[in-house]
């Protein structure tokens, strides 16, 4: 018999020095369900503040499939740092949206620097 859950998403950045390091292009922001599911489930991100945009400033998957059975899915992150040049830019992304249902959804903020 199924019951069904609500697991809450916990979403994990690089360190704070990795974020800084502006040599760094690629970043994995890890997403874990406090609870595997018994189907594949789509979590989808969307950036909901900061003054880095999209496309120009970075690129990131706009969704991840965790496998049913499991907890964890990645995020790749990549940085254009040829548009970086006006000093360090901020972004908050919500890693899960309307369509995540039965899950708590918090937003994550971060500082992309040139250092």
């Amino acid at each position: 018999r199924l019951e069904p859950t609500s697991p809450v998403i916990t979403v994990t950045l690089p360190p704070q020095a990795d974020l800084d390091d502006i040599n760094q292009f690629e970043w994995d922001i890890t997403v874990t369900m406090s609870v595997a599911q018994v189907v594949d489930v789509a979590i989808h991100s969307i950036q909901v503040g900061g003054d880095a945009a999209l496309h120009d400033d970075y690129d990131i998957e706009d969704r991840i499939i965790i496998p049913k059975g499991q907890t964890v899915g990645v995020f790749a992150m990549v940085i254009n740092s040829s548009e970086l040049n006006d000093g360090p830019l901020t972004v908050t992304l919500q890693i899960g949206d309307a369509r995540t249902a039965n899950a708590a959804i918090t937003p994550v903020e971060f500082t992309i620097d040139r250092n």
